[in-house]
């Protein structure tokens, strides 16, 4: 008997996804896939208005998928089989047929991802998106996460997860490669799952690793990394990720040694090659307050500790992150959730157990902030053995220095920063600003005796831009990282700064010589025109001469 036209085509299709041929399958199926998707009357109005030469095939997969249609029947008798013997013989062969039709659709949106037609694909599944199969889902979860829809891919893969559907490995990856920015906790368990399964898997073991990381489960990791080392090539970043383990639990070592492997191994271009500058990952994190330690991906023997300033959020870089990256210093960073932090939910202990195990493996640690991170600095790490440098230490919370009251914070540090009479910590601030003079005067000469200060009139509490617009910044942050003089200020250069400008101006204004005043702020602003600071002292010393 004559073989049937759907049977074939059917087949004809599968032997081109068994060869994962899949521009082939594309070629057979695009023109036919509607007809597959079709219900009842939409293939019945088809059939009866279309002459074409797959008509027999779906007229034949209108009597296979609807049986009791009578309305296919009499197509096949009126208008598409002469004779009644032929139609009785045809549909005797339809029901010895197994057919797996939803296998067509599967294979189709297989061939558009395959040849990277995703908007395609997506259009297919969304006609298709009431009850869909764990295959169909699957590809979604596969078409979400090449789209870069990471919501749409994740709640696919919990779906086939919450089935119980044992994922393949691509998938336990694409899976993992989103969970671990999303939710490390998911992430972590899920790696967990995935490494039971393939524990082969270069990826998934890298991720068996990281996730432990991650969590800050140091421990753990060290056992993971010895556990995986043993059985696969490992991905540069495992090397990476144990060796600063290994730091972090204060085997420098150990470190060491890792790190040679991983530079070793991260040398020409590969799969396994780790091509960022550094690796991030927290040391604590308290929901407000977070350490991130940032290691280079090379020997170094020098570390930064940084503090925030009042407007950086951990959202953003840390605080002059990329200028010390260009001395090859690995970094810990104090970080902020909100700008209305002040560090006041981190004790002070808390601090030096996440890092000074870290710092035995160097050979200098700096300290440096502004501001709010400057009186951090000297808080933190007076007593880690660092060389500080803290430019306008103010801590606005404080209830003995504070300008303005900060009704959400309360006040937890303690009063005086902790004395320290063997370090000398560089401070630089203005002494014509009240609240800093006052602060460095009644507090932090008392708790640093042998401290150098610098004295910067009229730079005002902005000392890290006024440094900056007198080309002096930069200058002074290298001079402490080579343990070298802190740069002379030329005098001459405060001409070209609208910061010191500034402060004159409003020193004149406090003590009425308004004519000086105006002289200075129209200087100002022939210098930086667009500075809204400037223009609030203008607007202030023109009201008053209206007066």
């Amino acid at each position: 008997m004559k073989q049937l036209q759907l049977e074939s085509f059917y087949q004809n299709v599968s032997k081109y996804v068994e060869m994962e041929e899949w521009q082939n399958v594309y070629n057979i199926l695009c023109d036919r896939i509607d007809a597959f998707l079709m219900k009842e009357e939409q293939l019945l109005d088809e059939l009866k208005k279309i002459e074409s030469k797959d008509n027999e095939i779906f007229l034949q997969l209108g009597l296979y998928k609807f049986k009791s249609n009578k309305q296919f029947k009499v197509l096949s008798l009126k208008k598409y089989f002469l004779q009644p013997s032929i139609y009785l013989r045809t549909k005797v062969q339809i029901s010895k047929v197994k057919l797996k039709l939803s296998n067509i659709l599967i294979w189709y949106i297989n061939s558009l991802i395959e040849l990277k037609k995703y908007n395609e694909a997506k259009i297919i599944i969304s006609k298709n998106a009431t009850n869909p199969s764990d295959e169909i889902l699957t590809l979604e979860a596969k078409l979400g996460y090449l789209l870069n829809e990471k919501e749409w891919s994740m709640n696919c893969y919990q779906k086939l997860i919450a089935n119980n559907v044992k994922l393949i490995e691509e998938d336990y990856v694409n899976y993992l490669d989103i969970a671990i920015d999303d939710n490390i906790d998911t992430a972590y368990k899920m790696a967990n799952q995935a490494y039971e399964y393939y524990p082969s898997n270069e990826k998934i073991a890298l991720y068996f690793v990281k996730t432990s990381f991650l969590k800050m489960n140091w421990k753990e990791t060290i056992n993971r990394f010895e556990e995986v080392k043993k059985n696969i090539n490992l991905y540069n970043e495992v090397l990476l990720i144990g060796s600063v383990t290994n730091q972090i639990l204060g085997d420098s070592k150990q470190a060491e040694s890792i790190m040679k492997d991983f530079l070793t191994a991260n040398e020409g271009e590969s799969i396994y090659k780790y091509d960022k500058p550094y690796l991030k990952v927290n040391l604590l994190d308290n929901g407000e307050s977070r350490i991130e330690y940032y290691k280079m991906t090379k020997q170094t023997k020098e570390i930064c500790l940084t503090f925030d300033s009042i407007n950086i959020t951990w959202d953003r870089n840390p605080f002059s992150f990329n200028f010390i990256q260009k001395f090859d210093l690995d970094i810990i960073a104090l970080r902020r959730r909100t700008k209305d932090n002040y560090y006041q939910d981190l004790q002070i202990e808390k601090y030096h157990l996440a890092v000074r195990d870290i710092l035995k493996g160097y050979d200098k640690t700096f300290a440096y902030g502004f501001s709010l991170g400057a009186y951090a600095a000297l808080y933190y790490a007076s007593e880690l053995n660092a060389s500080i440098l803290s430019l306008s230490p103010r801590l606005s919370v404080h209830p003995n220095y504070n300008g303005k009251p900060r009704k959400k914070t309360v006040f937890t540090h303690q009063s005086f920063l902790p004395r320290n009479e063997s370090i000398k910590p560089i401070i630089i601030y203005d002494p014509k600003n009240q609240l800093d003079n006052k602060y460095i005067e009644t507090n932090v000469k008392k708790s640093f005796p042998n401290g150098q200060f610098i004295k910067t009139p009229y730079s005002g509490h902005s000392t890290a831009p006024y440094l900056l617009s007198i080309g002096l910044l930069k200058k002074t942050v290298q001079s402490v990282f080579d343990g070298e003089p802190i740069p002379i200020i030329d005098r001459k250069k405060n001409l070209h700064s609208y910061i010191y400008i500034n402060e004159l101006a409003s020193h004149c204004l406090r003590r009425n010589k308004l004519n000086w005043a105006k002289k200075l702020i129209d200087y100002s602003l022939s210098l930086e025109p667009d500075k809204a600071d400037t223009k609030e002292i203008s607007k202030k010393i023109l009201q008053k001469m209206a007066k």
